[in-house]
């Protein structure tokens, strides 16, 4: 978890964004790119994780 908080940038995908490895991390934006491929249920998984959606 030292390495996800000395990063700068984050990169997962949007189930994993979920997932327990991160669970208790927030981020100032989410990023989700392709963002015409998932359902908007799989975009929520991620996007309560930052202030800031940015659909690619």
């Amino acid at each position: 978890m030292d390495i996800i908080n000395a990063s700068d940038v984050v990169l997962s995908t949007l189930s994993g964004a979920g997932g327990m490895d991160i669970y208790d991390f927030s981020f100032n934006a989410v990023i989700v790119d392709e963002a015409t491929q998932p359902t908007e249920a799989e975009c929520w998984i991620a996007a309560h994780k930052a202030p800031k959606l940015i659909l690619a």
